[in-house]
């Protein structure tokens, strides 16, 4: 080795080297949560979100009951930050579980709230629904469920006498394969046909079930062009407005 030769006298200087060579780089472009639409639901659901159910969780620990929750937070198979969740007993061998309670940050903006019964609702745009908000909620959600484990006569309730719960809708992907999006557009077409003749539950499932769809091309407005759409061939056909 004696007869080679290095341009850096040792590994010091080849550091120095680097370091000098970096002041004269054009300076990169540092990329953030604050310019990415899902990474800003993302941190909505794990900086406010998941620190007030937890919070919850401590106070509930004394009546033996707690938050459950599900996330889906991977941009592959959503469109949105997606969160679920609802209240169970701990302990009891046959627990009762409240309502399914879902949460989608819709394109980073708006925190939108889903749960059984009720139309889904905007709680607030993401950068004005902080903890405040958030507990109002959980307490919402705690006081429905105290009155689910008692029944009119006092009793507590069976897990068979609870209140349906929503459908699950959490985010799944589809993939497309060569000729569905025909078979696609027609299922479409005909579901859109018959929306005035569905029943309100199975409405709101589908709507909130269209936020949660990986694997087709994000769309920020989705629900006022479903609404648009809808309305449109209202018009023409006749029927109930979009639930």
């Amino acid at each position: 080795m004696s007869g080679r030769r290095f341009g850096v006298a040792n590994i010091s200087d080849a550091f120095l080297k680097a370091q000098k060579g970096r002041d004269h780089m054009p300076a990169r472009k540092q990329e953030s949560h604050e310019n990415d639409l899902f990474g800003r639901g993302v941190d909505w659901v794990q900086n406010v979100l998941v620190p007030a159910i937890n919070k919850g969780n401590e106070e509930l620990r004394q009546h033996d009951i707690a938050f459950r929750v599900d996330f889906n937070l991977d941009r592959r198979s959503t469109n949105h930050a997606h969160a679920d969740f609802w209240l169970s007993e701990i302990s009891s061998p046959q627990p009762v579980n409240g309502p399914r309670y879902s949460i989608n940050v819709i394109g980073g903006e708006d925190i939108c709230l889903y749960k059984p019964g009720v139309p889904g609702r905007i709680l607030g745009a993401i950068d004005r629904c902080g903890p405040d908000e958030v507990q109002a909620q959980l307490r919402e959600a705690a006081e429905e469920f105290g009155g689910l484990l008692t029944s009119p006569s006092g009793s507590r309730m069976s897990p068979a006498q609870q209140e349906p719960r929503m459908p699950d809708m959490k985010a799944q992907t589809i993939t497309l394969h060569e000729g569905d999006k025909t078979a696609l557009q027609y299922l479409g077409a005909a579901l859109v046909l018959q929306w005035s003749h569905l029943p309100e539950d199975v409405k709101k499932a589908l709507l909130q079930q269209a936020d949660s769809v990986g694997g087709l091309p994000i769309v920020a407005d989705l629900h006022e062009q479903i609404q648009a759409l809808i309305k449109r061939l209202r018009k023409v056909g006749g029927g109930n407005p979009i639930g």
